[in-house]
């Protein structure tokens, strides 16, 4: 793909790649029942093709700049091609990885093996969860805001919560489960605030309380600016990123700093949501409930700290369960006889955030 799309214009192509494949999506929700073997088998094509799209997109991407952080992952695996590995401490995983592709293959096959890494844990989450519904489930993920950049950017985080998201599928299966979290912290120790969110619902599955929780943080992260990002730093969390919470953003660098109003809107997407099936629809799910709360804790603790510099990378560690949240009860439950054109709806006005936000508002 890198021969084909120059990277200057990579992201704005993949986009109306995907642009494109949401309008067919929508063709088929719209015109035929969601139950009907016709619409089942025209949307599971459709999700294959997403599923193709999106890896070979990310997988084969060029190896430029305009991918941010794609540089230095390529000096760091070259290092290891020649048998200079950097001496790192931290993401163990991710060095481990690095290791054994550097002795099997180049850096294009390297690129493409990470792209797996992200991509078919999610691909079988979803099958997991929602059975003949999974590409609802899958575009949903696909759609996001942050799912590209962090497939291309920074793809230590990406590949942790991809397996952390694989790893909750295996709610049924604890021993499963237990192991691909303990697998995730090693390659982003950050995946430590969604496993501790995880065990807390778990422990105390109180989907209300986790909604007070996090309607208190916007008022505590109002009153008390600059107190959690230093709390948070001395208690150590996320190791060296750190950093990030005791460094205020530099307004050169960010189109806007301080309290982020249009990120929390997005954010409260998935509280919205949740709130809606939960308490007013009286959707009936235990792992739901527990799914619903572990984001509610963990985008609670980025709206404390959002401020910080690179307070994105922060939110990232809720942002990438939004879509699942939002899309989880259609896909599980009939709650109302349009439930295909709900599904539309969804998936609609999901995307044309993202498209909004990574087509025209950072064009």
């Amino acid at each position: 793909m890198g021969e084909l799309i120059p990277a200057i214009l990579y992201h704005k192509v993949y986009y109306n790649v995907l642009l494109l494949v949401l309008v067919l999506m929508l063709i088929h929700t719209l015109t035929l029942e969601q139950t009907t073997s016709r619409s089942i088998a025209a949307m599971n094509f459709l999700g294959y093709v997403l599923f193709f799209l999106v890896m070979v997109f990310i997988g084969l991407r060029p190896n430029d700049s305009v991918f941010t952080d794609m540089p230095l992952y390529s000096a760091v695996f070259q290092s290891y091609q020649l048998g200079k590995p950097l001496e790192i401490t931290e993401d163990k995983g991710f060095l481990i990885l690095n290791e054994y592709c550097a002795e099997l293959m180049g850096l294009e096959g390297y690129y493409f093996t990470v792209a797996c890494i992200y991509i078919l844990p999610l691909f079988i989450a979803t099958k997991r969860w929602y059975g003949k519904y999974w590409p609802y489930g899958f575009a949903m993920i696909t759609f996001s805001i942050s799912f590209f950049a962090y497939g291309t950017n920074t793809i230590r985080n990406g590949m942790a919560t991809s397996i952390f998201m694989l790893a909750i599928s295996f709610y049924d299966r604890k021993v499963v489960m237990i192991l691909l979290l303990y697998l995730c912290t090693f390659f982003h120790k950050s995946l430590l605030l969604p496993i501790a969110a995880f065990l807390a619902a778990n422990i105390f599955p109180k989907p209300r309380v986790y909604l007070a929780f996090w309607i208190a943080c916007i008022f505590l992260s109002l009153m008390f600016s600059g107190y959690w990002e230093s709390l948070f730093a001395n208690l150590g969390f996320g190791d060296e990123r750190t950093s990030y919470l005791t460094t205020k953003a530099d307004p050169k660098e960010f189109r806007s700093v301080g309290f982020r109003w249009d990120f929390l809107l997005y954010s409260s997407m998935g509280v919205i949501s949740g709130w809606y099936f939960i308490f007013k629809r009286n959707f009936e799910d235990k792992f739901y409930n527990i799914f619903y709360s572990t984001y509610l804790i963990a985008n609670g603790f980025w709206i404390l700290v959002i401020r910080a510099n690179f307070s994105d990378r922060f939110s990232y560690l809720s942002w990438f369960m939004l879509g699942s949240v939002i899309i989880y009860p259609i896909c599980i439950e009939t709650l109302t006889r349009s439930q295909n054109r709900v599904a539309s709806g969804i998936m609609f006005g999901y995307f044309a955030f993202t498209y909004l936000v990574n087509f025209i508002y950072l064009k």
